[in-house]
């Protein structure tokens, strides 16, 4: 494998990998929120996807420290798909626009990420 083919691959499998975690954190969140008791039936599902996570996730950090020989780097990719996958699906589930002020925080943790990958 290519090093720039080997560097997306593990850029995708972080981005999918933290997609399946985010997404099931939220769904049982949705769920808690809509009933006024649960059951563990409720957690079977969520707990399934999360599971399911970790195999992106550690494929893609394995992958990712070969091709990019740092930990930093690897680190960033996976904090950089949180901050942009979250908002994302917490509002496809919830239908909620964020605030002023969350809008802001969202907006200066990615302008620091951003620096983080462009100054060495």
């Amino acid at each position: 494998m290519t090093s720039l083919l080997a560097k997306i691959v593990s850029v995708l499998l972080i981005a999918l990998g933290e997609f399946l975690a985010i997404y099931s954190e939220v769904i049982i969140s949705h769920r808690v929120s809509q009933k006024l008791q649960t059951s563990i039936a409720d957690y079977w599902y969520p707990l399934f996807v999360i599971t399911l996570a970790g195999i992106p996730l550690i494929l893609g950090y394995a992958l990712g420290i070969k091709s990019f020989r740092s930990i930093w780097v690897v680190g960033a990719i996976s904090i950089s798909s949180i901050v942009f996958i979250e908002p994302i699906v917490s509002y496809a589930i919830f239908r909620e626009l964020p605030s002023t002020g969350q809008l802001i925080g969202v907006a200066l943790c990615s302008a620091g990420l951003v620096s983080f990958a462009i100054i060495p």
